[in-house]
């Protein structure tokens, strides 16, 4: 599986695949990128799950090609498109906005508090 929390004490992993363009989602500045949404979203969660969670962006055609060949194949295939959200080894969204709130409700699922 992608992305698990194996053992107790080990953060739950949110993995986010997007390309290097604007997102939409950028707090309202100009030119926000998906990196840059995920980042916000990370700070969030780490403020309210500390350790428990740790958020990794990863950049589809740059870092993703090699590492990450099952999420290659889900965009080579057409059965989704970025930004692909990844929470506890499950896909949480693709081709929507980078949603916080999503993300925390199912960490929230998953048992943390």
């Amino acid at each position: 599986m992608l992305l698990t929390r194996c053992v107790a004490n080990l953060p739950i992993v949110v993995r986010v695949f997007g390309v290097p363009t604007t997102s939409g989602c950028d707090g309202g500045t100009k030119g926000g990128t998906w990196r840059d949404a995920t980042e916000w979203v990370a700070r969030s969660l780490k403020t309210r799950f500390g350790d428990q969670v740790r958020v990794e962006y990863f950049d589809l055609f740059l870092d993703a090609i090699d590492a990450f060949p099952q999420v290659m194949g889900l965009v080579a295939r057409g059965e989704a498109k970025p930004p692909l959200v990844f929470v506890g080894g499950k896909l949480l969204s693709a081709g929507e906005r980078i949603s916080g709130p999503a993300i925390r409700r199912r960490l929230e699922a998953l048992g943390l508090a």
